[in-house]
């Protein structure tokens, strides 16, 4: 830390400056963060010695002047009946992803703080009354990637989850069970072992060092250019460099084909794919077998020929460098699932840990099923007897759930590398509102589905239920959903977005209905 006599400034060295402020205001903001700031001139940068430094009082009033700005904007485009409280912006990123909840990426998923502040026994200005107590069981329709039933366990109350999706039945299980670490751990270091005999012997480890090499240099040759035309040659003669290297050892780029893998994967990504997925075929079916299953998904999901700056929307397969508009400079495409896997299996064995420490007495399941159709006693008394029993004697005290936003997400293609290469069977058909054609057919029809969910699973509610929907309305629908299903809105909680998956994606609101029986 210095002092700028001239201008009476306590000034910090960025990583010093991400700690401090992070500490500060309670959420997490990275060097980066701040690194962003400087080169769109939001602060001042203050060089000493050649190195950077920033006032830890420009700083601050950066961040106070932007949530001040943050909400007024919500003000005036909401009125004042924001729910502030639940945007949970004092949060750090660390938190809003916890234990287990980060083992896998899951688009459109809420946060788990949302979770506990409706089902936790606490009290706060906002909530004087709890909903549910220790012991209580809850019910979440559409589980999606597990998010209530996670935090059910670790606040003490048991939970079914439904849904259509396989593989979204996949990651909320893993999530959930407890694990032989030492066994687990000797399968992961098996399976790099794999891996690393692969990467060594075939000089992968040369050639990474040889593009990143590469790349180095032209983007130093980049920053130095001021023309366009200059700027154009340079990127052309990268892409021939680049492919003349890579072709020498003999890895072809993905080709076009109705195959996911064949089509987004590398030559040699798909043999490290088939390395890790030959050896899970091998394994007996049991929780270490999914929760494997969920490395190698995630790692795929990052090691897709795609550009950083659009990991959750796929348009066209990336061959060769591209200027990334995520890190202003060259970028290339993942060659390699190594470094992938090693980082997040060392990454899940931690969040398994973490999540061990807070995990309670009580019991949780996700069914693949319809929830418009599925006979839920019938389903529990062949997979999970202990939840069969209690939800026969005391019955489920209330619903959790995020319907599908119409017309915005199909889960199964989401997810298409992991349905491929586990030969997974999808139920597309079953999913609701999938069709993007916003048209009076599709809203009606999805209206009855979220409708006749809620009435073919209210006989397993006590009567004196709490169901909470979340939901971005903006069609107002579920008013009438409500009234099909003779149910009463109590409460509605129009809750600003600050967190979500994709960095790219513009602050919205969504709505928390609350509602009982109308009898």
């Amino acid at each position: 830390m210095l002092t700028n006599q001239t201008t009476d400034l306590t000034l910090l060295p960025l990583n010093e400056a991400s700690q401090w402020i992070s500490n500060t205001l309670n959420k997490q903001i990275t060097k980066a963060n701040i690194s962003y700031l400087l080169s769109k001139s939001k602060i001042k940068k203050y060089k000493i010695n050649n190195r950077t430094y920033v006032s830890k009082t420009e700083l601050l009033n950066y961040y106070n002047t932007l949530t001040t700005q943050t909400k007024q904007k919500w003000i005036n485009k909401y009125g004042n009946n924001i729910a502030w409280h639940l945007a949970f912006d004092h949060i750090k990123e660390s938190e809003t992803t916890k234990h287990v909840h980060r083992l896998h990426p899951y688009k459109g998923k809420f946060i788990p703080q949302l979770v506990e502040y409706f089902l936790d026994e606490h009290t706060d200005p906002f909530k004087p009354t709890p909903y549910f107590k220790k012991g209580d069981i809850i019910l979440d329709p559409f589980a999606g990637s597990g998010t209530t039933l996670v935090q059910c366990n670790e606040l003490g109350l048991h939970a079914i989850g439904i849904d259509v999706a396989k593989f979204n039945c996949i990651i909320t299980n893993a999530k959930l069970q407890t694990y032989d670490l030492n066994t687990l751990k000797n399968h992961l270091n098996t399976i790099s072992n794999l891996l690393s005999n692969h990467y060594y012997e075939n000089q992968l480890d040369h050639l990474e060092n040889t593009l990143s090499n590469l790349l180095i240099d032209y983007n130093k040759k980049y920053t130095t250019l001021k023309t366009y035309n200059e700027q154009l040659q340079l990127y052309k003669n990268l892409i021939e460099d680049y492919i003349s290297i890579v072709k020498s050892y003999h890895i072809s780029s993905p080709k076009p084909s109705d195959k996911f893998i064949e089509k987004w994967y590398f030559s040699n990504t798909i043999k490290e794919i088939s390395i890790v997925a030959n050896y899970i075929n091998n394994l007996p079916n049991d929780p270490i077998k999914s929760i494997i299953m969920l490395i190698l998904s995630r790692t795929m999901r990052s090691t897709r020929a795609t550009p950083h700056f659009n990991l959750t929307t796929l348009k066209d397969p990336i061959t060769s460098p591209y200027f990334c508009k995520k890190h202003n400079k060259f970028c290339k495409p993942t060659i390699s699932i190594f470094k992938h896997w090693t980082t997040y299996s060392k990454d899940t064995i931690q969040r398994l840990i973490e999540f061990q420490k807070l995990k309670t007495n009580t019991h949780q399941i996700c069914l693949n099923h319809d929830s418009r159709t599925i006979n839920l006693l019938e389903q529990l008394e062949k997979t999970h007897p202990p939840l069969y029993h209690l939800v026969k004697t005391q019955k489920i005290n209330g619903i959790f759930t995020s319907p599908p936003y119409i017309g915005l997400i199909n889960y199964h293609d989401e997810h298409n590398y992991a349905y491929e290469l586990f030969n997974l069977e999808k139920n597309i058909h079953q999913e609701i509102g999938i069709n993007k054609s916003l048209n009076k057919q599709t809203i009606t029809q999805y209206i009855n589905d979220i409708s006749t969910t809620l009435l073919n699973l209210k006989p397993y509610l006590t009567h004196d239920h709490h169901i909470f929907l979340i939901a971005n309305d903006n069609l107002n629908l579920f008013q009438t959903i409500a009234n099909n299903a003779n149910l009463t809105i109590i409460n509605t909680y129009t809750r600003p977005v600050l967190h979500h998956a994709e960095a790219h994606q513009e602050p919205y609101t969504e709505t928390i209905f609350y509602l009982k029986n109308k009898n």
